[in-house]
Order: C-alpha cells, then sequence, then structure tokens
C-alpha cells in the first residue's frame, strides 16, 4: 500500500517546493516603505512635509539621496529633459536600513520643494521619491496630494511672489 502511495507523495512534494521557494524569495528581499504627512504648524504659521521611511523587507538598504521633480500633474514619472533634482541624504556613503529600521523623518518645507534649472528658470516640484545606492527610485505614498497642499499653503503666505513665476 505504502509503495503505492510513494509516487503520489513525491510529486506534491515537488509540486509545493516551488511555491515556498517563491515565497521565501519575496520575503527575503529589501522593501522600502515611505509614507508621507502633511503638517501645519501651530496657527498655520509654518507648513511642512514629514516623509517617513522604513525597511520593512529582510535584507539591508542603503539610502543614498531624494529626488523630485516637475512633472506638471502627470501620471508617468518619466521626467522630460532636466527638470528634475536630487538632494543627498546623508553622507557619501548613504544610510544603511537593516530590517524594520526606520530612517529618522525627513521634513520637507516649501523652500525645499523649488529649484532653478542651468538655464534660469524656476521650477516647483510636485513629486517626490527616495533613491537607494543601487539607483532604484522607491515611491512614496501620498506625497503627490501633500506637495499640492504644501504649495497651496505656500501660495498663500506669499501670493505676489507666487503670481510673479
Amino acid at each position: 500500500m505504502l509503495k503505492d502511495a510513494l509516487p503520489w507523495i513525491a510529486i506534491g512534494i515537488s509540486l509545493i517546493s516551488p511555491v515556498i521557494a517563491a515565497f521565501n524569495f519575496f520575503n527575503d528581499r529589501a522593501a522600502l516603505q515611505a509614507t508621507s504627512t502633511y503638517e501645519e504648524g501651530w496657527e498655520g504659521f509654518t507648513a511642512c512635509i514629514r516623509i517617513n521611511i522604513v525597511n520593512k523587507g529582510r535584507r539591508l538598504i542603503i539610502l543614498h539621496s531624494w529626488g523630485g521633480a516637475a512633472t506638471n500633474g502627470r501620471f508617468i514619472r518619466r521626467i522630460d529633459g532636466n527638470k528634475w533634482m536630487t538632494m543627498q541624504l546623508a553622507g557619501s556613503e548613504g544610510h544603511a536600513l537593516t530590517e524594520l529600521k526606520p530612517y529618522p523623518p525627513l521634513v520637507l518645507e516649501a523652500s525645499d520643494l523649488e529649484f532653478e534649472l542651468a538655464d534660469g528658470t524656476d521650477f516647483m516640484m510636485d513629486d517626490i521619491w527616495i533613491i537607494d545606492t543601487v539607483g532604484r527610485r522607491h515611491s512614496i505614498k501620498g506625497i503627490r496630494e501633500d506637495v499640492a497642499k504644501l504649495r497651496k499653503w505656500a501660495e498663500k503666505q506669499s501670493p505676489q511672489v507666487q503670481a510673479s513665476k
């Protein structure tokens, strides 16, 4: 009786092992979770975006910089020309995040979102991402909405300056 069941047991094990291997493969990687929160200061005098970054994966990930672009509201994250910029996060070697280790919150104000191109054109970012040392861009959940709120707040603070741009 056992001799008849042995081939079926072997087939069952051989079908289950790729599923277990795929499960381990997807769990055994670096997975960066980045979320943003718009915060208005006391009495609305200041406003900022707080970006929380955590490595939810098992592997080490090394953060290098954050970048942003003036995408003009397009959904596709392909950047035309030079309408983007990056800023380094930590030292030149980056900041290592192990499993479940958070990065200190990144706080961006309205002035941090403005940049000027080499030809003198001024831009204000409407999309931001995190870049690791491998060169991967990690999106930030809710960043476009929070940047829009911060831009609206900045326009209320100095409408004459924003109207001239």
